[in-house]
């Protein structure tokens, strides 16, 4: 997930991180951390290990601001994958 959101300021979004094209047969995945900018509120998080997925709910963003979340996900074969998201923070009318 390379891709490039806007999220309104006022907005709370759901953003799901999804390892399945990257975990191979037979391979499990342990967790997954997610991290985004400090000034960000995380308001939900659900963990989805057995279809390799986790989902992150944020709000906080501000106008004209560009975020970075960043999804690692703990294989149990040692791999560390990882996936980015980038978030342009909009005023919407």
């Amino acid at each position: 997930m390379a891709d490039v959101f806007c999220q309104d300021v006022s907005g709370e979004l759901l953003y799901t991180f999804d390892f399945s094209d990257v975990v191979p047969a037979g391979i499990v995945v342990n967790s997954i951390a997610i991290t985004s900018a400090p000034s960000l509120t995380n308001y939900l998080t659900d963990n989805d290990y057995t279809n390799n997925a986790a989902t992150y709910g944020l709000r906080g963003i501000e106008h004209g601001k560009l975020y970075n979340v960043k999804a690692v996900a703990t294989l149990d074969s040692g791999e560390k994958p990882v996936k980015t998201v980038t978030i342009r923070g909009w005023q919407g009318q």
